[in-house]
């Protein structure tokens, strides 16, 4: 894509803003004043010649928001404002950050990924959707507490959760409001704002949800962005009648100005007795190719990926993977009655096997 190769070779200096600024010594709870008055995910503290990052994300791990927010800052590396695009996306996308500091000489900007977002706009491209997008969503239903939100966010370090009422889709909660309504109350003393805080977060995630931002599974992600933008979303849903498959941010978009090696193999997926008449094909056709391709972290001999679909009988499917490395074959077997949720399985079955091969791994080099 001509538009989006032309943003990636630019300056990281031409995006530079003035940073939003915090004291190193003020309390959490008044930080999170200040990130909603701005309208802002993150700030910066300057110490000792290094800048440290405070996100929603940090604030929404803290347990205690009366502590100092050096005390749940993050620094990271002194960047110029002469690298490439390319290389500040890769570093957003490393430290899961929204607005990255770099410095014009001595004077501190920010570049935030929404003004590199909006500028790609201004080029032509065009790509599927679900070709960037999370398909692995993480959910909740709506009866939930607000805390079980927020324990589900920490666990799985992300900033949506899709509401559900069962399967249906229903709203959406997102980190900054789960902060904003656990913290931004007025209280005399510390403990009562603590008590309070705890008050709250028992509340039904129904009570805090906002209605969804949502796209078809096959839309396409130039036309997405743009109305994301236009909406003041960070966020889109993917789903195929009411219910959500993936979800697009501006982290999955970032993606799009750096080059992943690991990302960009095509390995041979095929998948054989798909019904013809299946509303869903494409959609188990992606979810299937990204979990494959995903194992490449840890089987880089990969070789190829089968999945053979068997109707049993009317409406009852059994599917058979098989997924070759020059070492040894990874098989596993499903069964059920909706092929889609089949193949959702199919991907969380692998994806735990990513996880187990990197525990491994992380035990065989401390010995």
């Amino acid at each position: 894509m001509e538009g989006i190769d032309k943003i990636k070779q630019m300056e990281i200096e031409a995006f530079g803003e003035p940073p939003l600024i915090v004291s190193l010594n003020l309390p959490i709870s008044k930080l999170i004043g200040v990130l909603k008055e701005e309208n802002a995910y993150e700030a910066f503290i300057v110490k000792e010649n290094k800048v440290g990052v405070i996100s929603i994300r940090e604030i929404l791990k803290s347990t205690n928001i009366n502590s100092k927010i050096s005390s749940i800052a993050f620094f990271i590396p002194k960047v110029s404002s002469k690298i490439s695009v390319s290389e500040a996306a890769r570093i957003m996308d490393e430290y899961r950050i929204r607005a990255l500091p770099i410095f014009d000489g001595d004077k501190l900007k920010a570049v935030k990924a929404s003004s590199i977002l909006e500028a790609s706009l201004k080029e032509t491209w065009s790509l599927h959707i679900n070709k960037l997008a999370n398909l692995n969503l993480v959910s909740i239903q709506k009866n939930a507490s607000i805390m079980k939100a927020k324990n589900l966010m920490v666990k799985k370090d992300i900033d949506h959760l899709p509401v559900l009422e069962e399967n249906r889709l229903v709203g959406i909660i997102k980190s900054t409001q789960i902060v904003f309504h656990l913290f931004l109350v007025e209280a005399s003393k510390r403990g009562e704002l603590m008590k309070e805080a705890l008050r709250r977060s028992s509340f039904p995630v129904e009570s805090l949800m906002e209605e969804p931002f949502t796209i078809e599974f096959n839309e396409d992600a130039y036309l997405t962005l743009g109305k994301m933008l236009t909406q003041k979303l960070d966020y889109a849903l993917l789903t195929l009648w009411d219910e959500p498959q993936g979800i697009i941010t501006f982290r999955d978009y970032m993606k799009l100005f750096y080059e992943s090696r690991k990302d960009s193999i095509n390995l041979p997926v095929y998948i054989t007795g798909l019904p013809e008449d299946f509303l869903s094909s494409e959609l188990i056709k992606t979810k299937f190719t990204k979990a494959v391709n995903n194992l490449t972290k840890v089987y880089p001999d990969l070789l190829e990926a089968r999945a053979n679909i068997k109707t049993l009988k009317k409406g009852l499917y059994e599917v058979d993977v098989n997924i070759n490395t020059s070492k040894k074959l990874i098989s596993l077997r499903e069964n059920g009655w909706d092929l889609t949720a089949i193949f959702d399985n199919i991907s969380k079955r692998l994806k735990r096997t990513l996880t187990q091969k990197r525990v491994k791994r992380k035990h065989k080099n401390k010995i």
